[in-house]
């Protein structure tokens, strides 16, 4: 056929089809207008059911086949768990051989109370942990379930290799027993009574400086890290663990104290009966493997000065038997040299230690002084000086007294309007021009002046009595005579937390101020802080919270007590005093009164040699005594400490109640000791300086902030004599040798 003929028939029959397939769709449109709307959603739905007719068997399949694989992973993640545990189980794998355990130095263990009757799977628990290798376990539940039983002596589990019983340790308060040589510690939520006394204490100390003195009050709101900066320095806050392994049903910590968990890791294991060996190998190489930052130390450019490098430890032992030319030197002479005439020996004023408050001496921004530095505008003969709590008072050999630091409560002498950056200038007490000063005397809010004559006078502010100067006086902004002394030579003056006292010439002690705890002896009342357990024992309240509670209760209480806290505004004679005989009063939170708790009033001190010389801070005491010895002299002169120890500020090991010999000071003979918040520093009859305890902020003088647990020779000072030291809360000042 001509293919010329057949293309018009083609192109005519294509344009016939398409006009109507238009005909019919345009009818298509017209019979459906025509319909009804019911009729028309019927053929809409209809139209809808076919599709899906058609998806349903897709979607069917699809989703069989998401099912399948996710059946598949997850029988594959137990069949790999269960291949895992059981080769660990019969011998690690050399994945899991090496863990970490120096990163994991506490391990923490929390049991709900349903789970706390399966005993054997904890006697298990803690037998795989000592295999392990953990060092420190702090087992905790709710009711104190375990700690009744473990501490009855428990053996470990059927294996032969495991079977050591629990052996509780000696002291029954810390409620800690080892199991081969493991260290486990048990915690209740009625456990640590006495730590939250002492941390309420604590508390209430800083807040009271923090707010002068509580001469302000403001509400009263502790956080965990409070509370744990508390249990630490008092020592009763234990380890904070590293990794918490949770048992039971529920995923949370049970209660177990949040102050200790502020950089912990929490893992849920599940209930007990479900527990495994491989699953607790597991946990710990994943913890080993990870990078914590938090509570890591930052280092930072200092703004000031770099501290010079401290002398090594080997260097100083070098020194402490380096001869002196000036070695001769009286005991007797406690407070500074004398030139044999009585007349007290002169020299240049030295500083170090914190300078936050100006004490000092040093001007902006210097925060700390690491080494000692001469304090600035001082007169150049010096015969005294004495350390407060953030300021300095010195004395100069005309009887001139000069003060710098802290302003707040007037106690430099300058008035309340004194401009702040000039309080780390020393500048001269006004109003005792006519006053021939020869010692001089310090606490936090307080200062005090002995003059020539014995006349005693006071200046700055303290609402518990501290001036002495009468009912209700509790502001002296210009120096003030104690008129209640007048008839009696004063010789020296020293002041407590809201007391003082004073010596006269012919022996007489005289006290006044807050008699709290017989502080001051039977002149003032006997009063009892309420415990612990009478803000806790009787609570129903099963959370941990309960204890934060109980001591911003304890706290308040003590603010609430000072609107009728008892005191004796003028001097008062104490009448237990007993020649050679330290006698002790008052708080006795830290053990700083070296006896066991008894009365209140004051007490003797448990020790056996003789003292001559006391110097006591905020939380612990030293004495200087004389022991016997097989040496010409017969007798030797030497520190005893107790009391307070976080910071070693004791100097020694050992028990901290009980006075106990500072070993380290035996045959250097020293005829000083003062005792800071949180150090101790003590002159030898050399002329030389010795300190330990915190070196924060260079208060030991040795050009660091290390801590030092045994004294160690200032050697900063080398080759000069020194005359006198004092410490404050946090800083020091030494008296050289002109």
């Amino acid at each position: 056929m001509d293919t010329a003929a057949t293309f018009p028939r083609t192109l005519l029959l294509a344009f016939l089809l398409r006009r109507r397939h238009r005909r019919l769709l345009a009818a298509r449109r017209v019979g459906l207008r025509r319909r009804s709307p019911k009729q028309r959603r019927g053929l809409i739905v209809g139209q809808i059911i076919g599709s899906h007719m058609i998806l349903k068997p897709i979607l069917w399949l699809l989703w069989s086949l998401i099912h399948l694989m996710i059946s598949f992973i997850d029988y594959w993640a137990c069949l790999t768990y269960k291949l895992q545990c059981y080769l660990i189980s019969s011998g690690p794998s050399p994945k899991y051989q090496y863990l970490r355990h120096k990163k994991l130095k506490c391990l923490g263990v929390a049991v709900d109370s349903s789970e706390t009757k399966n005993t054997m799977e904890v006697k298990q628990l803690l037998h795989w942990f000592s295999t392990i290798g953990i060092k420190y376990v702090a087992l905790y539940d709710i009711e104190g379930v375990l700690k009744k039983s473990l501490q009855l002596g428990i053996e470990g589990s059927e294996d032969d290799n495991s079977r050591n019983s629990l052996d509780v340790c000696a002291d029954a308060k810390t409620s800690h027993c080892s199991y081969r040589g493991m260290i486990i510690e048990h915690l209740s939520v009625s456990d640590g009574k006495e730590g939250i006394a002492k941390a309420a204490n604590f508390l209430y100390s800083a807040y009271c400086d923090s707010r002068t003195h509580g001469y302000e009050k403001h509400n009263i709101v502790f956080t965990e890290a409070d509370m744990a900066s508390a249990l630490r320095s008092v020592g009763c806050g234990g380890p904070e663990p590293d990794l918490l392994l949770v048992y039971g049903p529920v995923r949370c910590h049970l209660g177990f104290p949040p102050w200790r968990l502020r950089y912990t890791e929490i893992v849920h294991m599940g209930p007990l009966k479900s527990m495994k060996y491989a699953s607790i190998v597991k946990v710990l190489y994943q913890f080993s493997k990870k990078h914590q930052n938090y509570a890591q130390p930052t280092y930072h450019r200092r703004l000031s000065s770099t501290p010079p490098t401290p002398t090594s430890r080997a260097m100083r032992s070098l020194l402490r038997r380096r001869a002196h030319p000036a070695a001769s030197r009286l005991l007797s002479t406690l407070a500074g040299g004398s030139n044999g005439g009585g007349t007290p020996r002169a020299g240049v004023v030295y500083g170090f230690g914190d300078n936050s408050h100006g004490a000092v001496g040093q001007p902006a921004p210097a925060a700390a002084s690491y080494v000692p530095t001469p304090v600035p505008s001082l007169p150049p003969s010096v015969s005294g000086v004495a350390g407060g709590h953030y300021h300095s008072l010195a004395v100069s050999a005309e009887g001139e007294v000069w003060a710098w630091g802290r302003n707040d409560e007037g106690q430099l002498g300058r008035g309340l309007n004194s401009p702040r950056n000039t309080w780390s200038n020393p500048e001269q007490v006004r109003g005792l021009e006519n006053v021939q000063v020869r010692a001089v005397s310090a606490s936090g809010v307080v200062s005090a002046a002995i003059g020539h004559d014995g006349s005693l006078w006071v200046w700055g502010r303290s609402k518990r009595g501290q001036l002495g100067l009468g009912k209700d006086v509790i502001e002296a902004l210009v120096p003030s005579r104690v008129e209640a002394l007048a008839s009696y030579d004063v010789v020296k003056v020293s002041f407590g937390w809201g007391h003082a006292m004073a010596l006269t010439k012919d022996g007489k002690l005289f006290g006044w101020g807050y008699s709290e705890n017989g502080r001051l002896g039977e002149i003032g009342q006997s009063t009892r802080a309420p415990s612990a357990e009478e803000y806790i024992g009787k609570t129903e309240d099963k959370y941990s919270r309960s204890m934060l509670e109980a001591v911003e209760k304890m706290v308040e209480e003590k603010i609430r007590s000072e609107d009728n806290m008892p005191i004796i505004w003028e001097p008062s004679l104490v009448h237990e005093v007993t020649n050679g005989v330290i006698l002790s009063g008052g708080d006795n939170t830290y053990g700083q009164l070296g006896r066991k708790p008894g009365l209140a009033k004051l007490l003797p001190v448990d020790m056996s040699h003789r003292p001559f010389s006391v110097s006591a801070s905020v939380g612990h005491s030293l004495a200087l005594c004389q022991i016997s010895t097989d040496d010409a002299d017969g007798v030797e002169p030497c520190v005893l400490s107790w009391g307070w120890n976080n910071s070693s500020q004791l100097g020694r090991p050992g028990p901290e109640d009980v006075p106990s010999l500072v070993d380290c000071l035996r045959g250097e003979k020293p005829v000083s000791a003062s005792a800071g918040r949180v150090h101790s520093i003590a002159l030898t009859s050399k002329g030389e300086v010795w300190a330990w305890g915190s070196g924060l902020t260079g208060r030991l003088g040795l050009g660091s902030s290390i801590d030092e647990p045994e004294p160690c020779l200032v050697d900063t000072l080398e080759g000069v004599e020194v005359l006198q030291v004092a410490a404050g809360m946090d800083h020091n000042l030494v008296v050289v040798s002109e």
